[in-house]
């Protein structure tokens, strides 16, 4: 699939990204937690400015046409003369005004700008202007304000908050909910999306506050605007990541069905592809009830996107795959149905470790399926791979692969603990034990060899002989005694079966 990758109007900022069953399930959150919170970071909390170059905005309010005589006008006024044509109840005089501030604040010289945003901000009228001008019924005061709004929301979380306590992000959400212009609507809901950025509190009161609804139904109005439904799947992709929030669960269920209509809408611009499915996969993280009941067409819209070039967008996209193979045999099948398998073995070989990772936690899963689901990812060829990356360094990516080979024994057929016998498994199992004291590893490792050996009693002497053969006898014998229940429980057997101990 080839992507639209023109630059989005969207300026400085846009990414480039108690027992001991109870402590393993810990740490496995804080690694996934880590891997999510660093691209969420980078993709959703970073705060966009816009600057005076945006060649797209200047189309909607012609000012490549007038823009000499107007400067030409205010060149040589104060700020304070500036504010005060601003005031004016004249609408253009007004319009020329809000314009040169806009001007002003939105430079590129960074320095500059901030001093007289500063300026701005210390007078007690601008935020009430602003909010008034959003209210007049002409589009382009509209467009003005809401692009001053933006970059004052762009800068830091002081000035954030004064667009806050002065309740202007209930002015936006108003605005975006009328039938405002195309341009209006996009510069309101960026500037929405800054104050969203800024922190979580502000994000639970605007999703309180109903902006699903608005957005929704400008995405109805503007189906065909690629810059849009970029700045659209940004601010979803924020909304997707506050699980804390005691509605988000309601929230879910509504971003969920827009996020797959940006998707179906926007099938080729990367942008929005990458943060509708990073959306898709903060929704599902976590919460079966989603993964359990979502409408599985959305799996046809996503799958396309493994075989993008785009590093993120494979991560991302492997990450909300890796969520669904944990919901419903039905909703995995659907994924192998699209031929998912076949991208795995280039993941699973890849030089990042994050998609190798979101590769491998798929498979464990899909592996936790019917015996027909493990079949397949015997016939893609997939084991050898899995079982190569025992050896891994990475500590994080060697547990997952445990898991995949764990659940082989538990959900596939003799068959299949036979091939995974004939591909050599039980050496590089051996070693992890051996060399390993993690308590979740051990516990893996001792699960596979147990599971292989009840189901391969006719095999049983070449499976002796590989465990003694690789000196892991004795590491069996101390871990009867561990102090893990599922440890003690599956050295036990092994030894008791194999070595009549």
């Amino acid at each position: 699939m080839e992507y639209s990758t023109e630059e989005p109007a969207i300026g400085k900022g846009l990414s480039e990204f108690q027992n001991d069953d109870e402590d393993m399930e810990e740490e496995d959150d804080e690694d996934e937690e880590k891997f999510i919170t660093k691209y969420f970071k980078k993709r959703f909390l970073v705060k966009r400015k816009k600057l005076n170059d945006d060649q797209n905005a200047m189309a909607f309010s012609g000012e490549e046409s007038n823009s000499s005589l107007i400067e030409q006008l205010m060149a040589n006024l104060s700020i304070d003369e500036i504010f005060s044509k601003a005031k004016s109840s004249d609408l253009q005089e007004k319009l020329n005004g809000i314009t040169q501030i806009r001007k002003l604040v939105s430079s590129s010289a960074a320095d500059n700008s901030a001093a007289i945003l500063n300026d701005f901000l210390s007078n007690s009228e601008t935020l009430p202007l602003l909010i008034e001008c959003l209210s007049l019924p002409n589009f382009e005061l509209q467009f003005e304000a809401a692009w001053i709004l933006t970059n004052i929301a762009a800068g830091n979380s002081q000035q954030t908050k004064a667009l806050f306590d002065a309740f202007v992000h209930f002015a936006l959400l108003k605005l975006i909910g009328t039938d405002c212009d195309l341009n209006v609507a996009n510069q309101a809901l960026w500037a929405l999306g800054n104050i969203m950025a800024d922190n979580d509190g502000f994000c639970f009161h605007c999703i309180s506050a109903d902006i699903m609804k608005s957005i929704t139904n400008q995405m109805k109005r503007f189906p065909e605007s690629v810059e849009f439904f970029r700045t659209v799947s940004w601010v979803m992709g924020r909304m997707s990541h506050l699980r804390e929030s005691p509605s988000f669960k309601e929230t879910a269920w509504d971003l969920f069905p827009a996020l797959w209509e940006l998707l179906k809408q926007q099938q080729k611009d990367l942008e929005v592809c990458i943060n509708a499915i990073w959306g898709l996969g903060y929704l599902t993280d976590k919460d079966i009830n989603l993964v359990m009941n979502f409408d599985k067409r959305v799996i046809g819209y996503v799958s396309p996107h493994l075989a993008s070039t785009n590093l993120e967008l494979q991560i991302a996209t492997l990450h909300f795959f890796g969520n669904c193979v944990s919901g419903t045999d039905e909703i995995t099948q659907e994924i192998i149905d699209r031929g998912v398998l076949k991208h795995l073995n280039k993941f699973l070989n890849h030089s990042n470790l994050d998609l190798k990772n979101e590769a491998a936690w798929m498979l464990s899963n899909i592996l936790a399926g019917t015996n027909e689901q493990v079949n397949s990812v015997f016939t893609a060829g997939l084991m050898p791979t899995i079982i190569g990356l025992l050896e891994s360094d990475e500590t994080s990516l060697q547990e997952k692969a445990l898991w995949a080979i764990t659940n082989v024994p538990l959900c596939g057929s003799p068959q299949h603990i036979n091939r995974l016998l004939d591909l050599d498994v039980l050496p590089p199992l051996c070693k992890i034990l051996l060399t390993c004291s993690k308590t979740s590893i051990l516990q893996s490792v001792v699960e596979a060899i147990n599971g292989i050996q009840q189901q391969c009693g006719d095999r049983r002497k070449e499976i002796r002989r590989k465990i003694l053969d690789s000196g892991a006898v004795d590491q069996l014998r101390q871990l009867r005694d561990h102090q893990n229940d599922a440890i003690q429980k599956n050295a036990t057997q092994i030894l008791n079966n194999l070595f009549n101990e």
